[in-house]
């Protein structure tokens, strides 16, 4: 052994250049792939830490008939887990959980904070260490609060949280046990927690018996032992069989068919991201390309060894030829350059870690999280070694073969070691470059897709937006009033609007039933509350009608008083119809079967408001109808809307004088402290809010621009190492072209030649292939741009230069070489 590692040894230090080149490539190779590891093994252990994890599940809910493909939310109605598990010993525990942002006070301090709302054995499913108190007591008891470890120091600091009060929405709940801090890879981190109470304001309304009010996260954990895909059948037969019809004024109404639950894995929450996830997670199909990424990036740094190792085979020839001619069998040779290979690998290793450890900072920015090398992780560490001893392995095992294959009288007269070595370099060559192009067109693509999505005209103004949450504040009927009245008066103040969606938010919206008199079936809308001038507030464009008009009271929905204070109908009043004026988008003439926008004005639409199967009814007249506008992202094509002037809000929309930013802000949060002292404003940007939805794309832009430019380095590297094999071969008949009278740029020419083929063989096999994946994952926006033939046309020519470039220097040095030097060489 320690024979093999001298004479290793004494290789790399006599071709200082092949193992400098070689080392650098699987460097970096191999840190690239650990950049990627790192990221993809974070996303695909969440909730893994939870006892019985695989046996956990969580309802969501698909929603059909919007007009469009179904989509998935995670959330159910408040009735539908407890139903569901009532006598079914397949499935051991339910628990849901909900929550609100309320305000919390700790003495002189106030919080706004999300107070979740859980069943008393959520941490029964989901256990936690109990640092204090007694946790399975605190969550049977309405007066009574948990807090995790961080919520705790958040309010007290270093005393102890238990036993102290803490004022939640106003009311007094004590402190009863203080639990550890969920880790960071979870889909939801819970740091104030209660049960159901009548004494606050539960976010939900809902009644224990509201079946499609989508508010709460429900999940179930199945006995040992239980099939989930049976499971799963039987909640979509129970659920078509038991849920209840919506009673509206045009009779009962299957929303069965409307409204499927499903089940999903608990540890596939965070790579099967759907509609309002608690936390925004990566789709395993991103995870997957990530890894195969990684994968084509060790490719190319262990074709760069295998290229070096067979292009300098005619220097190791006459080594090989020694050694069989004194006894050494072609299995001890193999033992030798394989050990070679794995030698070089090990330290490519060491400064792969090294160089991993320089880019976290970055690369943990770039794809936002925390991601870190954790060397006390038997796991992560094993993954390491076997990604480096597989790198190794396919790194020499070509070479071990062929070099050890070398016949021994051949091999002291000078041959090579194969003769087909060079088509092999040529045929990994186009491999190399193909990854390349591959990488750099997809990085266009994704990049391009990505600033078409921010620079989309949204069919609204997003700039100098300012929203305000009011819900919990203001929001109620009658007093969002004095606050717009106020801000409208304010310096900085262009304009003020109120409504019950929060734009750019990443749930679409309450769904409403939508019918025009005489249709046998409503259809399922968007449905949206709004203030007058919300449709100049938000530079909506009208193309048919008129907007709302403060001067026309009929406009309005009048509901009557026991409705605006929260009180049941008086007895006898099981339904109520109440004229007003509607808005519809353009998808909303289409999906009521309007043959134009013009068409649509002055006809009635009756539209069922409220938690889905309330029997209020707004007869609605179409006064108007703006062009589509996008609610949220461009992953999902606008959906159908209807609008109405209402009374009870969630959010303002303020629109800031252009210059004046500072000025309007500070109105705002001057005239927030009148009217709701010591309450802590929310307010954001609105064209902030709209970034953040295509943070996913940057991320995934950002990587393949990273990855796909260290994929061409690599192959750079290796090209240059080629050259030297070029050089040796290519002498002499350099030599002899210039005595016949070759010039410096036809030489160039001609050396260069030999590298354009590769490379265009390479374009040939990586646009087709990239065209292809790439429409497949534009195929998830419902707008999207074109694939331009010029970014794969670029990425070819950039590969192209960057391989010229790469040579060009060492064979200009070449071809000026003294025609008498280069007949010498041989």
């Amino acid at each position: 052994m320690g024979h093999y590692l001298t004479v290793a040894l004494r290789v790399m230090a006599r071709h200082k250049l092949y193992a400098a080149l070689n080392v650098l490539g699987l460097g970096i190779g191999l840190a690239a792939a650990i950049l990627i590891l790192l990221f993809v093994r974070h996303e695909t252990s969440f909730d893994a830490f939870f006892p019985s994890a695989d046996r956990i599940y969580q309802i969501d809910t698909e929603v059909h008939d919007l007009g469009q493909a179904p989509r998935r939310i995670a959330k159910t109605g408040r009735a539908i887990g407890p139903a569901f598990a009532q006598d079914r010993p397949a499935v051991e525990a339910i628990t849901r959980m909900t929550g609100e942002r309320v305000a919390v006070r700790q003495g002189d301090r106030l919080f706004q904070e999300i107070v979740n709302v859980v069943d008393a054995d959520f941490l029964a499913v989901f256990p936690r260490v109990v640092l204090a108190g007694d946790a399975g007591t605190a969550l049977a008891d309405p007066a009574a609060i948990v807090l995790t470890r961080e919520g705790a120091r958040r309010y007290f600091g270093d005393w102890p949280a238990l036993g102290q009060i803490l004022a939640v929405d106003g009311h007094a709940l004590t402190v009863r046990a203080v639990v550890a801090d969920l880790p960071e890879n979870t889909h939801f981190r819970p740091s104030l927690m209660m049960v159901p109470t009548n004494s606050i304001i539960l976010p939900t309304p809902e009644p224990e018996g509201d079946w499609f009010g989508l508010s709460w996260r429900t999940y179930i954990r199945l006995a040992p032992g239980a099939n989930a895909a049976a499971v799963e059948r039987d909640l979509a037969a129970w659920h078509r069989r038991a849920a209840p019809d919506a009673q509206t004024p045009q009779g009962p109404l299957r929303l069965a068919e409307l409204y499927a639950p499903h089940l999903r894995p608990l540890r596939a929450i965070h790579t099967d991201p759907i509609e309002d996830d608690a936390k925004p997670g990566t789709a395993a199909g991103t995870l997957s390309l990530l890894s195969l990424v990684a994968v084509l990036i060790l490719g190319v740094a262990a074709i760069n060894f295998t290229n070096l190792a067979t292009a300098r085979a005619s220097l190791r020839a006459r080594e090989v030829g020694v050694r069989k001619t004194v006894g050494a069998s072609r299995g001890r040779l193999m033992v030798q350059f394989m050990g070679e290979a794995l030698l070089l690998t090990l330290i490519g290793m060491v400064l792969a870690v090294a160089l991993a450890e320089v880019a976290l900072p970055f690369y943990s920015r770039l794809v936002a999280t925390p991601l870190r090398l954790d060397y006390g992780d038997p796991a992560l560490m094993g993954l390491l070694a076997g990604m480096g001893l597989l790198t190794g392995i396919a790194s020499g095992a070509y070479p071990a073969f062929v070099l050890s294959g070398v016949a021994p009288i051949p091999a002291l007269r000078g041959a090579t070691a194969a003769s087909g070595a060079g088509r092999l370099r040529t045929l990994l060559v186009v491999f190399q470059f193909a990854v390349s192009i591959g990488l750099l067109a997809a990085a266009a693509v994704v990049h391009s897709q990505y600033l078409y999505a921010q620079h989309k005209p949204l069919g609204f103004q997003r700039d100098n937006m300012v929203m305000v949450d009011i819900d919990d504040t203001l929001g109620a009927p009658g007093k969002w009033a004095g606050f717009m009245d106020m801000l409208r008066r304010s310096p900085g103040i262009a304009d003020v609007a109120a409504s019950t969606i929060y734009l750019g938010s990443p749930n679409e919206g309450d769904d409403e039933l939508v019918r025009r008199p005489g249709d046998a079936a409503p259809v399922t809308m968007r449905g949206e509350g709004v203030s007058f001038g919300y449709i100049q507030t938000m530079g909506l464009r009208l193309i048919a009608g008129r907007t709302f008009d403060p001067d026309r009271p009929a406009d309005k929905v009048h509901r009557p008083e026991w409705m605006l204070v929260g009180k049941p109908p008086p007895p006898g009043v099981t339904s109520l119809e109440l004229p007003a004026a509607v808005v519809l988008n353009r998808s909303g003439v289409r999906r009521l079967g309007f043959a134009s926008p013009d068409a649509a004005i002055g006809q009635v639409v009756l539209k069922t408001v409220g938690s889905v199967g309330s029997a209020l009814t707004i007869r609605g007249t179409v006064i108007g109808v703006v062009e589509d506008f996008h609610f949220r992202s461009i992953h999902r094509p606008v959906s159908p809307a209807i609008f109405h002037v209402g009374d009870g809000f969630d959010v303002l929309m303020v629109r800031l004088k252009a210059g004046e930013m500072v000025a309007g802000l500070a109105a705002i949060d001057r005239i927030w402290a009148t009217l709701v002292p010591g309450q802590p404003i929310r307010r954001w940007f609105l064209a902030d809010r709209y970034q953040h939805l295509y943070d996913q794309e940057r991320r995934t832009g950002g990587i393949f621009a990273l990855f796909s430019g260290l994929a061409v380095f690599i192959a750079c590297l290796g090209l240059y190492g080629l050259v030297s094999f070029t050089a040796e071969r290519r002498t002499k008949e350099i030599g002899i072209r210039k005595i016949m009278g070759a010039t410096l740029p036809q030489l160039l020419r001609l050396l260069l030649w030999q590298f354009f083929k590769p490379v265009g063989l390479a374009c040939l096999i990586a646009w087709p292939v990239t065209w292809w994946a790439l429409r497949r994952w534009l195929d998830g926006y419902a707008y999207r741009i074109a694939i331009d033939p010029l970014w794969f046309l670029a990425a070819g020519a950039l590969s192209l230069a960057l391989a010229w470039v790469t040579v060009a220097g060492q064979l200009a040095r070449l071809a000026r070489e003294r025609p008498v030097r280069a007949l010498r060489s041989e």
